[in-house]
């Protein structure tokens, strides 16, 4: 029988395993490595019924999921994305970056983030991304997984990304 740490290598994806970056790409659960990303991707599914994109609200009024720690929220507006709300996890890891452009972002993490965003604006679905390491400077080597959902207002138009940052490695952030 496997020890626990070797059976869990062997479920991963490879990108996990050799740690090399992965996207951002058109997201299949058979990339994921958290299950918070899969509970999210699900949801999100879920929630969209016939509509171009599900409603926003539809996330926001119902109980927190247990992947709301790691959300951050992005508006999408003239010229950008603006960050309306970062989860407490994602806060602990980059700093509060709440009502800032991603423009506005420190480098490494407003490249990611800006092409992660450009990417789910231009495929119009759930967007993933693998990186071996954290963009926050000063963190410890962090597998970093992101999935980027687009959200309406009306279900008709792209209004909201949500982005659902994890250790992929389960430690205390993502």
């Amino acid at each position: 029988m496997l020890p626990n740490s070797e059976k869990d290598k062997v479920n991963q994806p490879l990108h996990a395993v050799k740690k090399s970056a992965l996207g951002p790409v058109a997201a299949d659960p058979k990339q994921f490595i958290s299950p918070l990303i899969a509970e999210a991707f699900a949801d999100w599914h879920a929630l969209k019924t016939a509509q171009s994109y599900p409603l926003l609200r539809a996330l926001t009024s119902k109980s927190p999921p247990a992947y709301w720690p790691h959300v951050s929220v992005a508006d999408r507006v003239e010229g950008g994305f603006l960050v309306r709300f970062l989860g407490p996890k994602s806060v602990q890891t980059y700093g509060d970056l709440s009502d800032r452009y991603v423009s506005e972002f420190p480098s490494p993490l407003k490249e990611r983030v800006s092409g992660l965003l450009d990417v789910s604006v231009s495929e119009q679905g759930p967007i993933y991304a693998f990186w071996p390491r954290s963009a926050a400077r000063g963190q410890p080597f962090i597998g970093v997984e992101v999935l980027s959902l687009p959200w309406s207002k009306t279900g008709a138009d792209l209004d909201h990304i949500t982005m659902i940052s994890v250790n992929a490695y389960g430690a205390t952030t993502g």
